[in-house]
């Protein structure tokens, strides 16, 4: 992979997730980002030129000592394979917030005609339903298939949405929960794609007991992305339903942008639903002495004293890089990492194990890549944190690179 590509790449991501707001003159109009929107997993996630034919995850280990620590840096290269993919049948539901404040900013209407636009996308025998939400769930369109003489039915349906009151989040999830399982069918793609432009202001508003829902149905085989609207979001829970729902997060700004609108997001979630390597789990076993400082490219970490277990999204023909940075008081050690990665390709789960040790010191072209990545959007972050939207001198970190 060339690096140079790689790194102009992560320079427009960058630009397009960070900065494209700034040159708004009325910044209410356009609303400002948070650090939330910022997914380090999708950073580190690249369209690849060397596609393998089978999946495949490569080790790397650099480590680096002080007068009293040994630091050790595990970089994991995960390729998905190149094979032809063909789409799973959808079954879908929509589960759209017509609360009162979707009326700001246009925003009901740019959601309905990138709905509608989404339609080219559904091929027959595609299941499709549609739930809107404010103080109470309604269902507006049955699960149904998607036909050319269902399309008119689909379009009159989301012309006749209107906007609401409060905002019942739970509502509207459990109400298309049903509509998928209706016809959930496991040789499908049932999810619910949750769209909401605030917090849940009726109804149940614990995180944690929205969240033990999200994990029943996928535990029932319902996955569930998000699309958040505006900047009045709680974007902690809507990335922690996608995460554990094992779909998509996906957040937009309020200004009309060439790169960035709902139909640009729900495009994008589209494409992400041809995964040819699906449920991807990372068990690292590490000796006792290493102590894990962070970890970059997952999108869900469970860790214990001696195991690390990393969650990442699926993959489309795509390269995923995941770096886990050790630390220990003991220096010279020649220890053994193992690394076992469980993950679904063609319906059929398979399994690849793989040992590394830290008995080197030099960092590849990779792992300096993924660590000035990492720095440049830290960099954004904190900068967003602050209130100083002016990233240049942070994508300056990525223009550096000379391989």
């Amino acid at each position: 992979m060339n690096a140079k590509c790689l790194s102009v790449l992560c320079l427009s991501m960058l630009y397009v997730q960070t900065v494209y707001c700034q040159d708004v003159v009325i910044p209410s109009t356009c609303g400002l980002f948070s650090p939330h929107q910022i997914d380090m997993e999708d950073f580190l996630k690249f369209d690849s030129y060397d596609y393998t034919e089978v999946a495949d995850i490569n080790l790397e280990v650099s480590n680096a000592q002080d007068n009293k620590n040994l630091y050790v840096e595990l970089l994991m290269d995960i390729s998905s394979s190149n094979g032809p993919v063909k789409r799973k049948p959808l079954n879908l539901c929509f589960a759209l917030d017509r609360s009162a404040s979707m009326e700001e900013n246009n925003r009901m209407e740019k959601l309905k005609d990138a709905m509608k636009e989404i339609l080219s996308s559904l091929v027959p025998g595609d299941y499709v339903s549609i739930v809107t939400y404010d103080d109470y769930a309604q269902v507006v369109l049955s699960s149904r298939q998607y036909n050319k003489y269902s399309d008119s039915i689909f379009r009159e349906t989301i012309d006749r949405i209107t906007i609401g009151g409060g905002t019942n989040m739970l509502a509207g999830m459990l109400t298309g929960y049903n509509e998928i399982n209706k016809n959930h069918n496991r040789f499908y793609r049932n999810r619910l794609i949750l769209m909401s432009d605030g917090v849940s202001t009726t109804g149940e508003k614990d995180p944690n007991r929205i969240l033990k829902h999200t994990i029943n149905y996928y535990d029932k085989g319902i996955e569930t992305s998000t699309i958040g609207i505006g900047n009045n979001i709680n974007f902690n829970l809507l990335h922690d339903i996608a995460m554990e729902g094992r779909g998509e997060s996906h957040f937009i700004g309020d200004c009309d942008s060439a790169y960035i609108d709902i139909g640009y997001v729900l495009r994008e979630e589209f494409s992400n639903m041809n995964a040819n390597m699906e449920n991807i789990q990372i068990e690292i076993s590490f000796p006792k002495h290493l102590k894990v400082n962070d970890v970059y490219g997952a999108s869900k970490v469970i860790q214990d004293e001696e195991k690390l277990i990393l969650v990442c999204s699926n993959l489309y023909m795509k390269q995923q890089f995941v770096l886990v940075k050790f630390q220990s008081k003991r220096k010279n050690k020649k220890d053994k990492i193992n690394v076992n990665m469980n993950f679904t390709e063609d319906e059929k789960r398979k399994n690849i194990v793989k040992q590394t040790s830290f008995i080197y010191n030099l960092s590849s072209e990779k792992m300096v890549l993924a660590n000035k990545i990492i720095d440049a959007v830290n960099c954004a972050k904190n900068r967003l944190t602050n209130h100083q939207y002016n990233n240049f001198d942070c994508l300056d970190k990525l223009t550096t690179l000379d391989f």
